[in-house]
C-alpha cells in the first residue's frame, strides 16, 4: 500500500512540475480547479485512464471556471486525450475552441495550435516551403505565420529558427518595431547555439547586427569573442570575425564622431560590404577616396590600416595608416591603435620602436585623461539609466492607475445594480404588504 501511495505521489509531483498550468496558483477560487487539473493529469499520464481524464477536464472546461486560464489548459489536455483515443474530430473541436476562447493567452493558444497541426496532413517541410513562397511574394507576415507553425511542430529545428529570425528581422525593419527585433534576436540566439550554426559566420553577423541595433554593443562584442575561440574555425572566418570586432569597438568608443556626413557613412558602408565579400582591393580604394574627401576624419585611415593588417598582409602600410589615424582619433581608439602598432613592430623585430608605443599606452599622463573621460561617460550613462528607470516607473504607475480606475468603475456599476435590485425588492415587498 505504501509503495503504491509513494508511486502515485511521485507521478503527481512530476505532473505538477512538467504540466504546470498557467493559473496553477490558487486565486479567487482557483484552488479547486488546480486540484481537478492535477487529478486529470494523474488519470491521463499516471494511469492511462483517458476516459476518466476527459471527464475530469470537462468539469473545469464546462463548469464555473470555464472562462479561466486553467480551463484553457484543461481544454488542451482534453483534446490530447481524444487524440490519443483516435477520436480526431472531437480532439480538433477541443483545440479549435481553445484557440478561439483563449486567443489572448499565447501559451494555451500555441499548445492548441500544435494539436491542430498534429492532426493535419501538413509537415514541417510543407510549412517551411509555404513560408518561403510567401516571403518571395513579399508577404513577410504570412511567412512568419508559416514558420511559426513549423516551429510549433519542431521547436528545436535550427534551420526553421533561422528562417523565423530572418523574417522577424525584415518585419522589424519594415515596422520599426523593437519587439520584432527582440523576437528576431531570440531566434538567432537559438540558431547560433546549435551545432549546425555554431561556426557559421553569416548567422553570427546577423545576430551581432541585432544586438547593435538594440544598443547592446557589449553583447555583440562578446558574441564575436566567443566565435573566434570556436574550435576548428577556418582562418578566413577567424580574420573576418576579428574585423567585425574592430568595427564594433570603433562604434563603441566613447567620443567617436557622431555627426559624420551621409556621404562618409555611404563610403564606410560600401567599404564594409566589399570587405565582407572578400574584395579587399576595391574596399581599400573606397577608403582611400573617403580619406581624400574627409581629411579631418580618423575613420578612413583607421579602416585602411585594419584592412592592410588583417587581409592584405602589408604591415608597413598598416602602420602608416594607423599613425595617420592617431592624429585625430579619440583617446580610447588611439590607445588601441598604439597597441596594434606596437604589435606590428614587435612582429617585424623592431623591439625598440615597439617599446616606444607601449610606453605611450601606459603613460600616466594619458591614463589620467583616460580615467577622467571614463568617469564622465559613466556619469552620463548613470544619468540616462536613471531617466530610463524613472520613465519605466511612471509607466507602471500609469498602468496601476488605469487598473484602479477600471476597478472603481466596475465597483460603481455593481453598486448601482445592487441599489436598483434593492429598490425593486423593496417595491415588491411594499406591493405584497398592501
Amino acid at each position: 500500500m505504501n509503495r503504491t501511495y509513494t508511486l502515485c505521489a511521485a507521478i503527481l509531483i512530476a505532473c505538477a512540475t512538467v504540466f504546470r498550468p498557467v493559473e496553477a496558483v490558487p486565486r479567487d477560487g482557483m484552488g479547486e480547479g488546480s486540484d481537478l487539473f492535477y487529478l486529470g493529469l494523474y488519470q491521463e499520464i499516471g494511469l492511462g485512464d483517458l476516459e476518466n481524464a476527459i471527464g475530469t477536464y470537462s468539469k473545469i472546461t464546462d463548469g464555473p471556471l470555464r472562462g479561466s486560464e486553467i480551463a484553457g489548459e484543461s481544454l488542451v489536455r482534453k483534446g490530447i486525450c481524444f487524440e490519443k483515443l483516435g477520436r480526431e474530430a472531437e480532439a480538433n473541436k477541443c483545440f479549435s475552441r481553445a484557440i478561439s476562447d483563449f486567443s489572448g493567452v499565447p501559451l494555451v493558444k500555441d499548445k492548441a495550435l500544435a494539436g491542430k497541426l498534429r492532426l493535419g496532413s501538413q509537415s514541417v517541410t510543407d510549412y517551411v516551403n509555404e513560408g518561403l513562397r510567401r516571403s518571395e511574394r513579399g508577404d513577410i507576415e504570412g511567412a512568419r505565420e508559416m514558420f511559426h507553425k513549423a516551429l510549433i511542430l519542431e521547436p528545436d529545428n535550427p534551420r526553421v529558427q533561422l528562417r523565423m529570425a530572418s523574417v522577424c528581422g525584415k518585419l522589424a525593419s519594415i515596422e520599426k518595431s523593437l519587439p520584432r527585433l527582440e523576437e528576431a534576436t531570440r531566434h538567432y540566439e537559438y540558431a547560433v547555439s546549435s551545432a549546425r550554426y555554431v561556426a557559421d559566420l553569416a548567422v553570427h553577423r546577423e545576430l551581432a547586427e541585432c544586438y547593435a541595433k538594440m544598443g547592446q554593443t557589449d553583447e555583440a562584442i562578446k558574441l564575436w569573442q566567443t566565435y573566434v575561440r570556436t574550435k576548428d574555425l577556418g582562418e578566413p572566418d577567424r580574420k573576418m570575425a576579428n574585423y567585425e570586432l574592430e568595427l564594433l569597438r570603433e562604434s563603441s568608443d566613447y567620443f567617436q564622431e557622431r555627426d559624420i556626413s551621409r556621404k562618409l557613412k555611404d563610403y564606410l558602408s560600401e567599404g564594409e560590404e566589399l570587405t565582407r565579400n572578400g574584395d579587399f582591393s576595391k574596399a581599400a580604394k573606397i577608403y582611400l577616396q573617403a580619406e581624400k574627401d574627409f581629411l579631418q576624419s580618423y575613420i578612413p585611415p583607421y579602416r585602411l590600416a585594419v584592412l592592410y593588417e588583417f587581409f592584405l598582409k602589408k604591415p608597413k602600410a598598416a602602420i602608416e595608416y594607423y599613425n595617420e589615424a592617431l592624429s585625430t582619433a579619440p583617446l580610447i581608439t588611439a590607445q588601441r591603435v598604439r597597441c596594434r602598432i606596437a604589435v606590428l613592430y614587435y612582429k617585424a623585430g623592431d623591439l625598440d620602436t615597439s617599446v616606444i608605443y607601449i610606453n605611450a599606452v601606459i603613460s600616466e599622463d594619458i591614463r589620467l585623461v583616460e580615467r577622467e573621460l571614463e568617469l564622465k561617460v559613466r556619469r552620463i550613462k548613470t544619468e540616462k539609466s536613471n531617466l530610463d528607470r524613472i520613465k519605466r516607473e511612471e509607466e507602471e504607475r500609469e498602468k496601476e492607475r488605469e487598473i484602479l480606475e477600471k476597478k472603481r468603475r466596475a465597483d460603481k456599476i455593481a453598486r448601482q445594480r445592487f441599489e436598483q435590485l434593492r429598490k425593486l425588492e423593496n417595491k415588491r415587498k411594499a406591493e405584497e404588504s398592501k
